[in-house]
């Protein structure tokens, strides 16, 4: 019997689409990652698209975002450009001097006709951003328009562009520059959106960043090898966090993640207004008053440990670290009153870092964008789940007026929404002094925002398919997009029982691994234990 190419390697039973899955993926996701050349890894990583387990570090990074326009055309293009994605093990190896990633909307899924369990089945991913979040309420939408059915989004980023010489990506890029035009049959470009690793804001506003971000497989690159000594083994991260099994792919490890693309103008000047009215209320310096809104010093410091900047970026508290008070008294206090860290503060409001809440975290990927005046972020995260993790850090954390507290029993409080992301005319709280016993109206000031700091433009959904579901895109147009099929029960596949009849939508070199048989009669085919064991095309 001759194996097909297109499993060799494998050794693994297969599965059709919307099957459970069958193996021991669930005991890979959990454990941490900690070294990516573990053979278990092997193909996960090889079958995983980039950016999401580690963060790509070129310069330039444009997105596309598309509109199908023809089924049988737009596939062809989805499986050609495949063939040239970023797998997550070249990037942990510094193999590429591109990356190339390729997201699915769920209008994406559905325009390709998939059967129903392919499209990733969170109602979340159905319903998307503008139905999901408090931020849609009140979005200046300017490029994401309702009415603009968006498909697809393909992510390029690179170095330097002359150090590309893979002619099929050259080439691709340059029908996608052609932005709004009809570039093919088979999709058009709505808009793209360019971004960049460097903070064009002003040397004020150069924050530390991505300290509390997950981390998998330190010491990646060879030429770092010694990092995975310097972090510990309790700051890693299991997979399951951000990865989710991707029923569409053909290996028993094929994962994706679900994606969120969010576009955020950040108004400096009502930045700096804020942090000059905390100044003279408070009587303290810039970087205290920075502090107080971010949660954190500029060097990561946090703020709820220390009332200056120690060049400690730790991500290791919990708010509930004893501090002596700053009048002299021998007191042991946490901070669960909020009189170190105000409770809106971005980084508390974004990760209040309670008790059974670890798994809620997200993975960010975000870069900044320069346009004209106008200059902010385009947000990226990616995690298992959009609302058990970032619909549910968004809207029950950051955007509402209440905070849980963990003490001896858990308690509700109430408090304002994140600053940076308050209205003018809102008025806020803070401590007139850092570790303040006495947090009485009369030992508090009151600050009135002056204007909107930060504006949402907009955003989508998305899922990051595993790369070997785009191969199984591929048009044969011999084959029907349908058959009639009968399938043996699995649990009776060592007996003469009849079989299954049954019916599925059908994509050619997919549900199906079909061997043949030299000893057989021609015409016939013997299936894999368990799937298909026969079938006809209908007319």
């Amino acid at each position: 019997m001759t194996k097909n190419k297109r499993y060799k390697n494998t050794g693994l039973k297969f599965r059709r689409y919307g099957d459970p899955v069958e193996f021991e993926i669930d005991k890979v996701l959990a454990g941490p990652a900690v070294n990516f050349e573990d053979e278990k890894y092997k193909d996960l990583l090889n079958d995983l698209q980039a950016n999401i387990l580690k963060r790509h570090q070129m310069e330039v990074t444009h997105y596309y975002f598309l509109q199908f326009l023809n089924h049988k055309e737009c596939q062809e293009f989805l499986v050609n450009l495949s063939n040239h994605l970023t797998t997550a093990r070249q990037q942990l190896e510094g193999q590429t001097p591109y990356n190339l990633n390729i997201y699915l909307t769920h209008a994406g899924y559905q325009f390709l006709n998939l059967p129903k369990g392919v499209i990733p089945d969170e109602e979340a991913f159905a319903e998307g951003m503008q139905a999901r979040t408090k931020l849609s309420t009140e979005a200046v939408l300017e490029v994401f328009e309702e009415d603009q059915s968006i498909h697809a989004v393909i992510l390029l980023a690179y170095q330097n562009i002359e150090e590309i010489d893979n002619k099929e990506v050259l080439a691709a890029m340059k029908v996608l520059n052609k932005k709004k035009k009809l570039n093919s049959d088979a999709f058009k470009v709505l808009f793209t959106q360019s971004g960049q690793l460097e903070n064009p804001l002003g040397e004020d506003f150069q924050f530390e960043d991505g300290i509390s971000n997950p981390r998998f497989f330190p010491g990646a690159f060879s030429s770092t090898k010694t990092a995975r000594h310097a972090i510990r083994a309790t700051e890693l991260s299991p997979m399951q966090l951000v990865l989710k099994p991707d029923h569409s792919g053909d290996k028993a490890y094929s994962c994706g993640s679900y994606g969120v693309f969010a576009k955020f103008a950040i108004n400096e000047k009502a930045i700096e207004a804020v942090v000059e009215e905390l100044q003279q209320a408070l009587g303290i310096g810039e970087d205290l008053a920075k502090a107080n809104i971010l949660g954190r010093f500029m060097d990561g410091t946090p703020l709820s440990i220390s009332d200056k900047a120690t060049a400690y970026p730790t991500n290791d508290f919990n708010y509930q670290e004893l501090i002596n008070s700053n009048k002299g008294v021998k007191k042991a206090k946490n901070d669960n009153d909020g009189s170190r860290c105000p409770f809106h503060t971005h980084i508390r409001k974004a990760n209040p870092r309670q008790k059974g809440e670890e798994n809620r975290r997200i993975v960010r990927r975000g870069l900044f964008y320069e346009e004209a005046d106008e200059k902010g972020l385009l947000f990226i995260s990616f995690q298992n789940s959009l609302e058990e993790q970032f619909e549910y850090i968004l809207n029950n954390w950051m955007l509402s007026k209440f905070m849980q507290v963990d003490e001896e029993y858990t308690r509700l409080i109430k408090t304002n929404p994140d600053i940076l992301f308050s209205k003018a005319g809102e008025v806020y709280t803070f401590p007139k002094a850092w570790n303040e016993e006495d947090l009485q109206e009369a030992n508090n000031i009151r600050i009135e925002i002056p204007e909107t700091m930060i504006t949402f433009k907009g955003g989508l959904y998305f899922f990051v398919p595993s790369i070997s579901f785009f191969k199984k895109l591929d048009y044969h147009p011999k084959r029907k997009l349908s058959v009639d099929i009968t399938i043996r029960d699995p649990d009776q596949h060592n007996t003469l029982s009849p079989p299954i009849p049954r019916k599925f939508p059908f994509i050619p070199g997919t549900e199906v691994l079909i061997h043949q048989d030299r000893n057989e009669t021609p015409g016939k085919y013997n299936f894999i234990k368990g799937t298909v064991v026969a079938f006809e095309p209908k007319d």
